[in-house]
């Protein structure tokens, strides 16, 4: 499996999700907090973040898809040492080539067709800070 190189996105604070979308056919996606803002010279303080995977199963959710409440918490690092950064791997261990025909790895099985994963310009999902700081994650689509 390749991946591309991490894309680096400030996201929103608390309660201001930012939706991040695919660049790639994608087979999994992870996050990770950032030591650098997107602009690649200001220091990002972690401050933990959440996450809403995108429902991507059905063509509707394809353009609007649905997200359900935040399926991971991180809190930030304590030691600011890239290693202790909390990340966040979607699928967390199914492969999604397996599922779906519109990309969805929720679907779990293979009775829902053939897959490829997300799509390029589908939601990955909807990303915020733990707190009132925005923070940066660091994007890796694999594919």
């Amino acid at each position: 499996m390749s991946q591309l190189a991490p894309r680096v996105i400030d996201i929103g604070v608390a309660g201001s999700p930012t939706t991040i979308l695919a660049t790639v056919y994608c087979r999994r996606w992870k996050v990770r907090e950032s030591l650098v803002k997107a602009d690649g010279t200001t220091a990002n303080t972690p401050q933990g973040f959440s996450v809403q995977p995108a429902d991507n199963s059905s063509n509707a959710n394809k353009s609007s898809p649905t997200y359900g409440p935040p399926v991971y918490r991180a809190a930030a690092s304590t030691t600011n040492e890239p290693g202790n950064f909390p990340e966040y791997n979607y699928p967390e261990s199914d492969d999604a080539s397996f599922h779906g025909p519109l990309g969805s790895p929720v679907a779990k099985g293979p009775d829902v067709l053939l897959g490829v994963g997300v799509t390029v310009a589908q939601p990955l999902g909807k990303f915020a800070s733990l707190t009132a700081t925005a923070t940066t994650l660091e994007v890796i689509e694999e594919f």
